[in-house]
């Protein structure tokens, strides 16, 4: 089992919500690192999850950040101006890219490569015109009164911000190139969701005292039994939970495909998927290598504390 098929049958949403593109102007706004990873946020009943596929810490970020920097796009769609100037103020004064554009040297003074610098700025000057740049387009092409009420509900919808590590989801990580955000974000989600399911569903609690009774369910059985009936619940869970999604660099389709299923709302998907991992087995492929789904690998076994030792 995996996400891809948690339900049971292939029943795929692509929901849209006035806040994705908000959402994912304010991802690239506090985004800290470079081209080579993404900030996704995700916006659950109060709380605002925020994450790097890299593991960043996103320190000294707080509401009050959060609300400064949403009063301030605000106030750019309210100000005078073309559009096009508009896009260009919150590039050049709010996203950390746009200081990375021939940068000599790196955050910690080290000397940059010509190449390397070329390569970084080939890659920048994409995601300004393919992501960012169309994002910010729908934001500054809806009616300003009401775009700028909208920022303003988002704003007061935040209650608390919640940065998802990698000591949150995995006891070890492995390789995560192709874990992206998203996965992140539903990985984290899973794991608080279950703990607390698995101990007041009556049907969940039955198969978990099946599995310790089981003397270590050498077959995978009886674990396999239980991970189907959690994802299946969880599944049908976050279609009720209202997910809003965004992030710095757009999603890719196998994050997608993912978020469609739980009924999350997202922005327009991106590049098809070339390395992409499920966020509960870790199924998948990096490039030309496939993993397969392997039970020990589960999100679940976090909250049963029994889990291979590799993860």
């Amino acid at each position: 089992m995996s996400l891809n098929v948690a339900n049971g049958t292939t029943i795929l949403s692509h929901k849209t919500h006035g806040f994705t593109p908000i959402l994912e102007a304010l991802a690239f706004a506090i985004h800290p690192g470079s081209s080579e990873n993404t900030t996704t946020l995700c916006l659950i009943e109060g709380s605002l999850l925020v994450t790097s596929q890299n593991n960043l810490g996103f320190e000294g970020i707080n509401i009050t950040q959060i609300e400064r920097k949403l009063a301030a796009l605000r106030e750019l769609v309210i100000a005078r101006g073309t559009k096009e100037k508009k896009i260009g103020i919150w590039w050049d004064e709010q996203c950390v890219l746009s200081g990375q554009i021939g940068a000599q040297f790196t955050a910690t003074g080290l000397p940059r490569a010509k190449q390397t610098i070329l390569s970084s700025d080939k890659k920048i000057n994409k995601i300004r015109k393919s992501i960012f740049t169309p994002m910010m387009n729908t934001i500054f092409d809806a009616d300003p009164e009401t775009m700028a009420e909208l920022i303003k509900k988002l704003s007061r919808e935040i209650q608390q911000i919640i940065v998802v590590m990698d000591e949150d989801i995995f006891r070890r990580a492995p390789d995560k190139t192709g874990f992206h955000g998203e996965s992140r974000i539903l990985r984290y989600i899973f794991i608080k969701w279950a703990t607390s399911y698995i101990v007041t569903n009556s049907a969940a609690k039955g198969l978990r005292e099946t599995l310790d009774k089981s003397r270590g369910d050498p077959e995978g059985a009886i674990r396999g039994r239980l991970i189907t009936y959690m994802e299946r619940k969880f599944v049908s869970r976050m279609r009720e939970r209202g997910m809003i999604f965004g992030s710095s660099q757009g999603t890719c389709s196998g994050c997608c495909r993912a978020l469609d299923i739980c009924f999350a709302a997202r922005g327009p998907a991106g590049n098809p998927f070339k390395q992409w991992l499920d966020p509960l087995d870790l199924s998948g492929s990096q490039g030309t290598t496939t993993f397969q789904a392997v039970v020990r690998q589960h999100a679940l076994n976090l909250v049963l504390c029994d889990f291979d030792t590799s993860v």
